[in-house]
């Protein structure tokens, strides 16, 4: 678990103006790149997020809309999609406004189909400007690592019986297909130095494989091969 005292101590905090424009420009990248904007009837708070009843509510929401009853590959879906929206908006807005997103302030909207969206009830940060890569990495291992993920696998393993790897496996996946996105074409690319560190270490290390050819392999198979959709990942280690 990433030192959160050390590394958000070290880290100057960024005008909540600039947040707010990053956050506001991140999701040119894409809709997962945002936050939900559309009318909400209840927004969770990570702990109800957490409670028992709840996800056991959205992974049979998942397994309806993927067509799968097999308890681990519906809490792989919806980790993954989870695991995804919270990279993507925490990537995107370093990549435009070279701040790290303070995620402690994140609400929660469940849609129909069980998926998560996250939602801001305000625009905090730390400036990255005069930090260095592996610095930021730092910063986003405590945010995103250590304050989402961490307590969102331990809540769903006490629901379903899915392998801790995989769910590791499915973060470290999520990270590398974000960064790649945005990185894609761009001379200004602010996101694959600090992926690649984030990559390197605990409990990330280890879950992907670089290819020669094409983007990285991971380690751990995401399972979405055995919903009704029955094809793979591009970066599935399941090759033929």
């Amino acid at each position: 678990m990433p030192d959160t005292d050390f590394e958000l101590a070290h880290a100057p905090v960024a005008d909540p103006e600039a947040v707010r424009a990053a956050v506001q420009d991140a999701v040119r990248f894409g809709p997962y790149f945002g936050w939900h904007v559309g009318p909400v009837t209840t927004v969770l708070s990570r702990r109800e997020l957490h409670e028992p009843t709840q996800l056991r509510s959205l992974l049979d929401a998942v397994g309806v809309s993927v067509g799968s009853d097999e308890g681990r590959v519906v809490a792989s879906t919806l980790h993954y999609g989870f695991a995804a929206r919270c990279w993507s908006l925490t990537l995107g807005v370093w990549q435009r406004g070279g701040v790290v997103l303070d995620l402690d302030g994140l609400g929660y909207v469940v849609n129909p189909s069980g998926s998560v969206d996250l939602t801001l009830n305000d625009f905090r940060g730390w400036d990255g400007s005069a930090l260095s890569a592996s610095e930021v990495a730092d910063v986003m291992a405590a945010t995103v690592i250590a304050d989402q993920f961490e307590g969102f696998h331990t809540a769903l393993r006490a629901v379903a019986r899915v392998a801790d790897g995989l769910l590791w496996g499915n973060a470290a996946s999520a990270l590398s297909s974000g960064a790649r996105r945005i990185a894609a074409g761009r001379s200004d690319d602010r996101v694959t130095p600090v992926a690649t560190a984030l990559l390197a270490r605990h409990p990330l290390a280890g879950k992907m494989t670089a290819a020669a050819t094409g983007p990285w392999r991971r380690n751990t198979c995401c399972l979405w091969y055995r919903t009704r959709d029955h094809t793979k990942c591009g970066d599935c280690p399941l090759v033929d």
